[in-house]
Protein backbone atom coordinates (compact mmCIF):
# COMPACT_ATOMS: atom_id res chain seq x y z
CA UNK A 1 0.00 0.00 0.00
CA UNK A 2 1.51 2.99 -1.03
CA UNK A 3 2.32 5.67 1.33
CA UNK A 4 2.05 9.39 1.44
CA UNK A 5 4.96 11.35 1.43
CA UNK A 6 5.42 13.87 3.95
CA UNK A 7 5.79 17.55 3.33
CA UNK A 8 8.92 19.85 4.57
CA UNK A 9 7.74 22.06 7.36
CA UNK A 10 8.47 25.05 5.90
CA UNK A 11 6.15 24.05 2.59
CA UNK A 12 3.26 23.28 4.96
CA UNK A 13 2.93 26.43 6.66
CA UNK A 14 3.43 28.67 3.37
CA UNK A 15 0.46 26.27 1.76
CA UNK A 16 -1.76 27.19 5.01
CA UNK A 17 -0.96 30.31 4.82
CA UNK A 18 -1.64 30.93 1.21
CA UNK A 19 -4.70 28.83 1.52
CA UNK A 20 -5.87 30.79 4.67
CA UNK A 21 -5.37 34.34 3.12
CA UNK A 22 -6.93 33.47 -0.13
CA UNK A 23 -9.83 31.49 1.56
CA UNK A 24 -12.38 34.73 0.73
CA UNK A 25 -11.44 34.81 -3.22
CA UNK A 26 -11.13 31.49 -3.70
CA UNK A 27 -14.87 31.00 -2.12
CA UNK A 28 -16.39 33.29 -3.99
CA UNK A 29 -14.77 32.84 -7.07
CA UNK A 30 -15.85 28.98 -6.62
CA UNK A 31 -19.11 30.35 -5.80
CA UNK A 32 -19.12 32.64 -9.44
CA UNK A 33 -18.43 29.57 -11.43
CA UNK A 34 -21.04 27.17 -10.13
CA UNK A 35 -23.67 29.71 -11.28
CA UNK A 36 -22.12 30.42 -14.37
CA UNK A 37 -21.95 26.45 -15.13
CA UNK A 38 -25.40 26.38 -13.79
CA UNK A 39 -27.15 29.35 -16.00
CA UNK A 40 -25.82 27.19 -19.29
CA UNK A 41 -24.60 28.69 -22.52
CA UNK A 42 -24.69 32.23 -22.72
CA UNK A 43 -25.51 32.63 -26.39
CA UNK A 44 -28.85 31.25 -25.39
CA UNK A 45 -30.18 34.14 -23.89
CA UNK A 46 -28.63 36.37 -26.35
CA UNK A 47 -30.38 39.22 -28.40
CA UNK A 48 -30.49 38.69 -31.58
CA UNK A 49 -27.97 41.08 -32.91
CA UNK A 50 -25.51 40.34 -30.38
CA UNK A 51 -26.06 36.50 -31.67
CA UNK A 52 -25.95 37.45 -35.10
CA UNK A 53 -22.37 38.86 -34.50
CA UNK A 54 -21.21 35.29 -32.96
CA UNK A 55 -22.02 33.55 -36.73
CA UNK A 56 -21.27 36.22 -38.91
CA UNK A 57 -18.75 34.71 -39.94
CA UNK A 58 -19.55 30.94 -40.47
CA UNK A 59 -20.63 29.13 -43.13
CA UNK A 60 -22.37 25.87 -44.49
CA UNK A 61 -23.48 24.31 -41.69
CA UNK A 62 -22.24 25.91 -39.40
CA UNK A 63 -23.51 28.76 -39.46
CA UNK A 64 -26.72 26.89 -39.07
CA UNK A 65 -25.74 25.03 -36.17
CA UNK A 66 -24.57 28.08 -34.07
CA UNK A 67 -27.73 29.89 -35.47
CA UNK A 68 -30.12 27.27 -34.10
CA UNK A 69 -28.07 26.78 -30.81
CA UNK A 70 -28.47 23.33 -31.04
CA UNK A 71 -24.45 21.87 -31.05
CA UNK A 72 -21.71 22.58 -28.83
CA UNK A 73 -19.34 25.30 -29.00
CA UNK A 74 -15.95 25.66 -29.13
CA UNK A 75 -13.36 28.35 -28.91
CA UNK A 76 -10.02 27.64 -30.37
CA UNK A 77 -7.20 30.41 -28.75
CA UNK A 78 -3.71 30.11 -30.21
CA UNK A 79 -0.64 31.00 -29.95
CA UNK A 80 0.40 30.50 -33.24
CA UNK A 81 3.50 32.64 -34.88
CA UNK A 82 6.71 32.11 -37.20
CA UNK A 83 8.87 33.12 -34.95
CA UNK A 84 8.98 30.31 -32.78
CA UNK A 85 9.89 26.56 -33.48
CA UNK A 86 7.72 25.49 -30.89
CA UNK A 87 4.55 27.44 -31.85
CA UNK A 88 4.89 27.07 -35.61
CA UNK A 89 3.06 24.09 -35.80
CA UNK A 90 0.38 25.39 -34.90
CA UNK A 91 -0.45 26.89 -38.07
CA UNK A 92 -2.37 24.28 -39.40
CA UNK A 93 -4.43 23.39 -35.86
CA UNK A 94 -7.04 25.34 -36.22
CA UNK A 95 -8.20 23.90 -39.23
CA UNK A 96 -7.76 20.26 -38.25
CA UNK A 97 -9.75 21.19 -34.54
CA UNK A 98 -12.66 22.59 -37.06
CA UNK A 99 -12.61 19.27 -38.67
CA UNK A 100 -12.57 16.78 -35.95
CA UNK A 101 -15.31 19.10 -33.44
CA UNK A 102 -17.76 19.44 -36.81
CA UNK A 103 -17.03 15.24 -37.24
CA UNK A 104 -17.70 15.33 -33.41
CA UNK A 105 -21.04 17.14 -33.60
CA UNK A 106 -19.95 20.34 -33.09
CA UNK A 107 -18.86 23.62 -34.32
CA UNK A 108 -15.27 25.02 -33.03
CA UNK A 109 -14.91 28.69 -34.44
CA UNK A 110 -10.82 30.76 -33.59
CA UNK A 111 -11.84 33.43 -30.86
CA UNK A 112 -8.44 34.80 -30.66
CA UNK A 113 -5.29 35.00 -30.69
CA UNK A 114 -2.23 35.44 -27.90
CA UNK A 115 1.55 36.76 -28.22
CA UNK A 116 4.11 34.35 -27.71
CA UNK A 117 7.78 35.66 -27.18
CA UNK A 118 10.82 33.33 -26.89
CA UNK A 119 13.69 33.69 -23.86
CA UNK A 120 16.50 32.08 -26.01
CA UNK A 121 16.02 35.15 -28.86
CA UNK A 122 15.38 38.06 -26.32
CA UNK A 123 18.19 36.71 -23.88
CA UNK A 124 20.86 39.06 -22.82
CA UNK A 125 19.08 41.81 -25.13
CA UNK A 126 16.66 44.23 -23.54
CA UNK A 127 13.29 42.61 -25.41
CA UNK A 128 13.68 40.40 -22.26
CA UNK A 129 12.28 42.65 -20.52
CA UNK A 130 9.27 42.20 -21.78
CA UNK A 131 8.95 38.25 -21.24
CA UNK A 132 7.42 38.05 -17.80
CA UNK A 133 4.80 40.85 -18.34
CA UNK A 134 4.08 38.93 -21.64
CA UNK A 135 2.22 36.23 -19.39
CA UNK A 136 -0.19 39.08 -18.62
CA UNK A 137 -0.62 40.57 -22.19
CA UNK A 138 -1.55 36.46 -22.90
CA UNK A 139 -4.23 35.85 -20.15
CA UNK A 140 -5.58 39.39 -20.33
CA UNK A 141 -5.93 38.03 -24.60
CA UNK A 142 -7.14 35.04 -23.44
CA UNK A 143 -10.10 36.65 -21.70
CA UNK A 144 -11.13 38.40 -24.35
CA UNK A 145 -11.35 35.66 -26.75
CA UNK A 146 -13.56 34.13 -24.57
CA UNK A 147 -15.65 37.16 -23.35
CA UNK A 148 -17.51 36.76 -26.48
CA UNK A 149 -19.60 34.17 -24.18
CA UNK A 150 -20.74 31.72 -27.45
CA UNK A 151 -18.72 28.68 -26.51
CA UNK A 152 -19.41 25.35 -24.31
CA UNK A 153 -15.63 25.19 -24.48
CA UNK A 154 -12.00 25.66 -25.53
CA UNK A 155 -9.37 24.10 -26.80
CA UNK A 156 -6.10 26.32 -25.67
CA UNK A 157 -2.94 26.01 -27.83
CA UNK A 158 0.50 26.98 -26.50
CA UNK A 159 3.68 26.19 -24.82
CA UNK A 160 6.72 27.00 -22.69
CA UNK A 161 7.14 28.53 -19.16
CA UNK A 162 5.06 31.98 -19.92
CA UNK A 163 2.78 30.99 -22.57
CA UNK A 164 0.75 28.30 -20.98
CA UNK A 165 0.28 29.97 -17.61
CA UNK A 166 -0.87 33.11 -19.52
CA UNK A 167 -3.89 30.77 -20.99
CA UNK A 168 -4.85 29.30 -18.07
CA UNK A 169 -5.12 32.64 -16.27
CA UNK A 170 -7.06 33.79 -18.89
CA UNK A 171 -8.82 30.50 -19.20
CA UNK A 172 -9.78 30.36 -15.46
CA UNK A 173 -11.63 33.11 -15.56
CA UNK A 174 -14.19 31.12 -17.01
CA UNK A 175 -13.55 28.18 -15.06
CA UNK A 176 -17.15 26.74 -16.18
CA UNK A 177 -16.08 25.67 -19.32
CA UNK A 178 -14.12 22.17 -20.03
CA UNK A 179 -10.82 23.34 -20.96
CA UNK A 180 -7.99 21.28 -23.01
CA UNK A 181 -4.43 22.37 -23.82
CA UNK A 182 -2.72 21.12 -26.33
CA UNK A 183 1.05 20.74 -27.10
CA UNK A 184 2.73 21.33 -30.60
CA UNK A 185 4.45 17.99 -30.43
CA UNK A 186 8.15 17.74 -29.59
CA UNK A 187 11.00 19.98 -31.17
CA UNK A 188 13.97 18.59 -33.13
CA UNK A 189 17.01 20.14 -31.46
CA UNK A 190 20.09 20.20 -33.77
CA UNK A 191 22.22 17.21 -32.62
CA UNK A 192 20.09 14.50 -30.85
CA UNK A 193 19.89 14.52 -27.43
CA UNK A 194 20.66 11.19 -27.24
CA UNK A 195 24.31 11.74 -29.08
CA UNK A 196 24.83 14.61 -27.06
CA UNK A 197 24.19 12.57 -23.80
CA UNK A 198 26.43 9.76 -25.48
CA UNK A 199 29.20 11.57 -25.68
CA UNK A 200 28.92 13.44 -22.51
CA UNK A 201 29.11 9.85 -20.87
CA UNK A 202 31.50 8.56 -22.61
CA UNK A 203 33.91 11.10 -21.70
CA UNK A 204 32.86 10.43 -18.13
CA UNK A 205 33.74 6.97 -18.53
CA UNK A 206 36.87 7.85 -19.74
CA UNK A 207 36.05 6.68 -23.17
CA UNK A 208 35.79 9.85 -24.97
CA UNK A 209 38.42 12.50 -25.08
CA UNK A 210 38.02 16.25 -25.17
CA UNK A 211 38.04 16.20 -28.62
CA UNK A 212 34.95 14.15 -28.63
CA UNK A 213 33.23 16.75 -26.68
CA UNK A 214 34.55 19.42 -28.99
CA UNK A 215 33.01 17.35 -32.09
CA UNK A 216 29.72 18.03 -30.29
CA UNK A 217 30.20 21.40 -29.44
CA UNK A 218 31.12 21.94 -33.31
CA UNK A 219 27.95 20.10 -34.56
CA UNK A 220 25.72 22.66 -32.79
CA UNK A 221 27.83 25.44 -33.61
CA UNK A 222 27.20 24.58 -37.36
CA UNK A 223 23.84 25.37 -36.38
CA UNK A 224 24.44 28.63 -36.12
CA UNK A 225 24.63 30.17 -32.55
CA UNK A 226 27.83 32.16 -31.65
CA UNK A 227 28.25 30.01 -28.90
CA UNK A 228 27.76 27.05 -27.83
CA UNK A 229 27.61 25.52 -24.24
CA UNK A 230 27.79 22.02 -23.25
CA UNK A 231 26.80 21.11 -19.50
CA UNK A 232 27.91 18.02 -17.67
CA UNK A 233 25.76 18.31 -14.53
CA UNK A 234 23.98 15.03 -15.24
CA UNK A 235 26.81 12.36 -15.62
CA UNK A 236 26.87 11.01 -12.25
CA UNK A 237 29.86 9.20 -12.83
CA UNK A 238 32.29 11.76 -13.38
CA UNK A 239 34.11 13.05 -10.01
CA UNK A 240 34.15 16.97 -11.34
CA UNK A 241 31.53 18.68 -13.42
CA UNK A 242 33.27 20.14 -16.30
CA UNK A 243 31.01 22.11 -18.90
CA UNK A 244 32.44 23.28 -22.28
CA UNK A 245 31.94 26.55 -23.81
CA UNK A 246 32.90 26.94 -27.56
CA UNK A 247 32.92 30.16 -29.63
CA UNK A 248 33.50 28.29 -33.30
CA UNK A 249 37.30 28.85 -32.64
CA UNK A 250 38.35 28.88 -29.06
CA UNK A 251 37.22 26.06 -26.35
CA UNK A 252 37.26 26.92 -22.72
CA UNK A 253 36.84 24.21 -20.09
CA UNK A 254 34.63 25.28 -16.54
CA UNK A 255 35.89 22.96 -13.73
CA UNK A 256 33.60 22.80 -10.47
CA UNK A 257 32.61 20.29 -7.82
CA UNK A 258 29.88 17.71 -8.64
CA UNK A 259 27.68 17.19 -5.80
CA UNK A 260 25.97 13.36 -4.94
CA UNK A 261 22.38 15.07 -4.20
CA UNK A 262 19.21 14.61 -6.15
CA UNK A 263 17.89 17.55 -5.97
CA UNK A 264 18.88 19.34 -8.99
CA UNK A 265 15.26 20.31 -10.21
CA UNK A 266 15.85 24.23 -11.85
CA UNK A 267 19.47 23.87 -12.26
CA UNK A 268 19.14 24.73 -15.64
CA UNK A 269 16.96 27.54 -15.48
CA UNK A 270 19.66 29.04 -13.10
CA UNK A 271 22.24 28.77 -14.71
CA UNK A 272 20.69 30.39 -17.95
CA UNK A 273 19.02 33.12 -15.51
CA UNK A 274 22.42 33.96 -14.23
CA UNK A 275 24.55 33.82 -17.56
CA UNK A 276 21.63 36.61 -18.71
CA UNK A 277 22.36 38.40 -15.70
CA UNK A 278 26.09 39.18 -16.05
CA UNK A 279 25.21 39.53 -19.88
CA UNK A 280 22.86 42.36 -19.11
CA UNK A 281 25.49 43.75 -16.73
CA UNK A 282 28.39 44.32 -19.69
CA UNK A 283 30.46 41.07 -18.89
CA UNK A 284 32.04 39.21 -21.88
CA UNK A 285 30.17 35.49 -22.82
CA UNK A 286 32.98 33.66 -20.63
CA UNK A 287 33.04 35.98 -17.91
CA UNK A 288 28.77 35.51 -17.59
CA UNK A 289 29.06 31.86 -17.91
CA UNK A 290 32.00 31.81 -15.21
CA UNK A 291 29.68 33.61 -12.93
CA UNK A 292 26.54 31.79 -13.38
CA UNK A 293 28.28 28.31 -12.95
CA UNK A 294 29.28 29.91 -9.53
CA UNK A 295 25.96 31.04 -8.87
CA UNK A 296 24.71 27.88 -9.63
CA UNK A 297 27.37 25.21 -8.37
CA UNK A 298 26.36 27.56 -4.86
CA UNK A 299 22.68 26.32 -5.79
CA UNK A 300 22.81 23.14 -6.24
CA UNK A 301 25.18 22.98 -3.08
CA UNK A 302 22.44 24.58 -0.59
CA UNK A 303 19.30 22.61 -2.62
CA UNK A 304 16.21 20.67 -0.60
CA UNK A 305 13.90 18.26 -0.45
CA UNK A 306 10.40 18.82 -0.70
CA UNK A 307 9.48 15.87 0.62
CA UNK A 308 9.38 13.08 -2.33
CA UNK A 309 10.99 13.49 -5.68
CA UNK A 310 13.56 15.80 -6.89
CA UNK A 311 13.80 18.87 -4.75
CA UNK A 312 15.11 22.25 -6.49
CA UNK A 313 18.16 23.91 -6.30
CA UNK A 314 17.71 26.78 -3.60
CA UNK A 315 19.29 30.25 -4.64
CA UNK A 316 18.38 31.81 -1.26
CA UNK A 317 22.39 30.60 -0.56
CA UNK A 318 23.12 34.32 -0.52
CA UNK A 319 21.26 35.27 2.22
CA UNK A 320 21.10 31.77 4.21
CA UNK A 321 24.05 29.54 5.49
CA UNK A 322 21.69 26.49 5.36
CA UNK A 323 18.40 25.64 2.90
CA UNK A 324 15.18 25.13 4.42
Amino acid sequence: MATQASIHPVVRRVTERIAERSEPARRAYLDRIRDAAAEGPVRAGMPCSNLAHGFAACSGSDRIAVRGQSKPGVAIVSAYNDMLSAHQPYEQYPAWIKDAVREAGGVAQFAGGVPAMCDGITQGRTGMELSLFSRDVIAMATGVALSHEMFDAAVLLGVCDKIVPGLLIGALAFGHLPTVLVPAGPMTSGLPNSEKSRIRQLFAEGKATRDDLLDAAKAIHDFGPEWVLIKSGHLPDDPECVDLLFDGETAMSLPGPRYSIPHTHGAGDVFASSITAALAKGASMPDAVRAGKRFVTRSVAHAYSLGAGFGPVSTFWRVSPRSF
